[in-house]
């Protein structure tokens, strides 16, 4: 309500420090593009991927005959699986070979075996091909086992097939992964591959290689749905486990039955997954979601649009609505898109837009002006309130409810498609104790914000350790605290203030203090009567007396807010005064250093102006001398600033023109008055310019005294009658 009022009578603009505990949460509304259905993955590892073989044994191993008419001295391998199906045959060099060549099979039990030859060139069989017409049934082949771990696997056996290695090993593949093998290793316990039959011996092989983490399949919850009609894309997310590796690779498709997720097929299995680190997400495009996290999500395990935060903290909430431009791809469908119209709504305010952006979710656009398009630099050049964080999955699918215009709907037809949230509560206080790291971090804040301001007020705050704070801030910055006193009796106020222990700080001349024991209604019309502090609306009369400034930039501050041109009861309705200002009573306020509000001659007004500066005569402690000098203090240390970096001796004389120009103007506003200090010379004010006598190369020494105008607090009355 003090700052309600304050700008509407004077004060432009107020910087406000909003004093939240450490338990405070100010969550991230997470934006995502539609639906997401968690899947559940089945995950295998030690699936058999090389098989070595490490002697190829002595002959000779069972293995079917392959005959080739008409060439001579060819190569040929042979591979058979478990069941005696011929799977393979490869060649290689000999002569006199036509592609139309016959190939006949033999061997013990075996029969039914087909195959053509062709691609011979020159006679030889390099590079020619044979295909399988026919694997047959029955044909001899080793028998392979796996000691160790491991279940399931299958694999082909490749033997010589001619020449002096015929019935030897030469190869052995992997026709069925199996699951948990593992890799040979001498220091454990092996996988060794055992091969038997026929007369053969000797022959080793061992597992060298198994892939991790390998999809095999993946199951979706029953009857979850409510889908589009449209296929939900399958997202797959790996994160790195502990020692910062992750699954790859993988990919699936699904297809759907009235609306529910029907079938999933694994396309590729990838490697490296493992159950705990995997997330597996059917993405349906519909209705973006809203969800309120402490936290940004991890974008890899949870696939997100965008995230926003408001550093404004409204603890009434937001509303977002959103829309996605639509896009046409050069065939002329309707494609997948990444331009976004975001409004951000005041749930009090419905029908206006706090803000309102247009940007991409990917960083590479660029407008007319070669500007960014990207939509968290949109955002961060128009407010730095609002922080947008683009997720991973930053596309919206053109089947979803705010993607470009209605088209079937009668009565919306050619309307852009928005979709609004409900009114998200992103802000909560937590407790409402606050401990001194609260307050400190609240004037912190304060003093480092770039934001210029004149005054610095408590807002009618009866926390002593909030004013204890802001007096730090006035300090600090050179600036003046009017702070409100609390209390309905004179008592009370002086224990109040005196509580405050400002009789002990530097700074006390900067702080003032005013005490308002009245009711009046409430400014904002929200509420009924109540007691209002004054210290913002007497800032907000300082504010308004500023604006008028001489033809040298100077403002009446030399008229201190005080007395009857500054009435309350101007701006506030229904005045009623609830205590005791007989003179004892002013006179025990004016020893307190406080500055009541007083009714006389018809009008509510500030009934004094003075500091809160432990002294008895001097300008320290009245407030327009403040109010005066810090205006002179600000201006000279803001002209120090801008001749850093000049010559010693530039720097030196700029600065005596300066001030010199400064206080004269300050003396013909009306600000200073000649002194009668004898170092003065009958002048209002004096200063001095030299380098430092310590350091006259890079230092600049400015002294000034100056004779502020005072005020008029008191007028004593002698009649004598004759």
């Amino acid at each position: 309500m003090a700052t309600f009022e304050g700008l509407k009578n004077g004060a432009a603009a107020a910087v406000l420090q909003r004093l939240v505990p450490q338990g405070s949460k100010n969550k991230y509304i997470v934006v995502k593009s539609g639906t997401s259905i968690k899947l559940t993955p089945t995950i295998r590892d030690g699936i058999l991927n090389t098989i070595s073989v490490i002697n190829q044994g002595t002959a000779a191993y069972p293995l079917p005959t392959v005959t080739i008419s008409d060439g001579a001295l060819g190569k040929v391998y042979v591979t058979v699986d478990k069941d005696g199906v011929i799977v393979g045959v490869d060649v290689e060099g000999g002569s006199g070979y036509l592609s139309n060549s016959t190939i006949t099979f033999g061997g013990s039990g075996g029969s039914g075996a087909t195959a053509t030859l062709s691609g011979v060139k020159n006679g030889s069989l390099n590079n020619a091909k044979v295909t399988i017409t026919n694997g047959g049934t029955g044909y001899p082949h080793p028998s392979v086992a796996f000691t160790g771990s491991g279940t399931g696997g299958e694999v082909y056996v490749t033997l010589y097939a001619s020449g002096a290695k015929a019935g030897k090993i030469k190869a052995i593949t992997v026709a069925k992964g199996g699951r948990d093998y593992n890799v040979w290793n001498a220091a454990t316990n092996p996988t060794v591959v055992a091969i038997t039959g026929g007369t053969g011996a000797g022959a080793t092989a061992r597992v060298t290689d198994v892939i991790d983490g390998v999809i095999t399949a993946i199951s979706a919850p029953n009857a979850v749905g409510d889908y589009l009609p449209s296929v939900p894309r399958i997202s797959i997310k790996s994160k790195k486990d502990a020692q910062g590796k992750r699954g790859s690779g993988a990919s699936a498709t699904c297809t759907i039955d009235d609306g529910d997720i029907d079938v999933i097929t694994v396309v590729s299995g990838g490697s490296g997954y493992k159950l705990e680190n995997t997330i597996v997400t059917a993405n349906l495009a519909k209705n973006p979601q809203y969800i309120l996290m402490n936290d940004l999500p991890d974008e890899e395990e949870e696939p997100y649009l965008f995230a926003i935060k408001d550093l404004e903290c409204f603890n009434d909430g937001m509303i977002i609505s959103m829309h996605c431009e639509e896009k046409l791809d050069s065939a002329g469908n309707k494609a997948d898109n990444d331009r976004i119209h975001l409004r951000i709504i005041d749930p009090l305010k419905p029908r206006g837009y706090r803000y309102e952006f247009i940007g991409d979710l990917s960083d590479d656009g660029r407008d007319d002006f070669n500007s960014s398009t990207f939509l968290p630099d949109v955002v961060s050049r128009k407010t730095d309130t609002i922080e947008i964080t683009v997720g991973q999955d930053a596309i919206v699918q053109n089947e979803s409810f705010m993607y470009g215009y209605y088209e079937d709907d009668e009565d919306k037809a050619g309307e852009e498609k928005w979709v609004t949230s409900e009114v998200m509560k992103y802000f909560s206080e937590g407790t409402a104790e606050f401990e001194a790291a609260d307050y400190i971090a609240a004037r912190r804040k304060l003093i480092a914000t770039p934001l210029d301001f004149a005054y610095i007020s408590s807002l009618d705050t009866d926390s002593t350790a909030i004013i204890k704070e802001l007096a730090q801030v006035s300090y600090e910055t050179n600036k003046n605290l009017r702070f409100d006193v609390q209390g309905e009796t004179v008592v009370e106020a002086v224990s109040f203030v005196d509580s405050l222990n400002l009789s002990e700080r530097l700074e006390n001349h900067l702080i003032h203090a005013f005490w308002s024991p009245q009711l009046c209604e409430d400014p904002s019309r929200n509420n009924g009567s109540l007691q209002m502090g004054s210290a913002t609306l007497n800032i907000a009369f300082a504010c308004a007396r500023n604006r008028k400034k001489d033809v040298r930039g100077f403002a009446p501050k030399h008229y201190p807010i005080v007395g009857k041109d500054w009435p309350l009861n101007k701006v506030r309705s229904n005045i009623r005064q609830n205590t005791d200002l007989s003179r004892i009573n002013l006179d025990r306020l004016a020893r307190a250093k406080i500055n009541p509000v007083i009714f006389q001659d018809g009008n509510f007004i500030f009934g004094d102006a003075i500091t809160c500066a432990n002294v008895d005569v001097s300008l320290r402690k009245l407030i327009a001398a403040t109010d005066m000098s810090t205006s002179i203090d600000d201006a000279v240390v803001r002209f120090g600033r801008a001749v850093i970096g000049y010559p010693m001796r530039d720097a030196v004389t700029k600065t005596k023109d300066y001030l010199k120009s400064l206080f004269e103007g300050a003396e013909a506003a009306g600000w200073l008055e000649k002194s009668t200090d004898p170092e003065m010379l009958g002048k209002s004010f004096r200063f001095e310019v030299y380098p430092s006598e310590e350091n006259p190369y890079e230092v600049i020494i400015v002294n000034y005294w100056v004779r502020y105008q005072g005020t008029a607090r008191q007028v004593f009355r002698n009649s004598n009658l004759h």
